[in-house]
């Protein structure tokens, strides 16, 4: 879960970085919290990246085959998070 979350991360700060190369570098982060209340664990990772288009929802994403990269062979990796977390009892949000 943790590795296709950073990969996605990693994927949006990139290309904020690519539309910038003629601009100043300037550092781009990716956030890792994990928060344990007891019977809870909250897993959050964030990016500054290039966000979301407008036409695309952010609950769709986990859907098999919905993706906003370019690249063959995309769209299954927010789609196995969302599984993998629903087996484990707990769910995936998109803010």
């Amino acid at each position: 879960i943790l590795g296709n979350l950073i990969d996605n991360a990693f994927d949006a700060t990139l290309s904020v970085i690519r539309d910038e190369s003629n601009v100043a570098s300037e550092r781009r982060n990716i956030e890792v919290s994990v928060s344990d209340y007891g019977n809870e664990v909250i897993l959050e990772v964030s990016d500054h990246g290039c966000g979301l288009p407008e036409n695309i929802e952010p609950q769709t994403l986990f859907k098999k085959g919905i993706s906003t990269k370019s690249r063959q062979n995309r769209g299954v990796g927010l789609h196995l998070v969302n599984q993998l977390a629903t087996r484990y009892h707990g769910h995936v949000e998109m803010l």
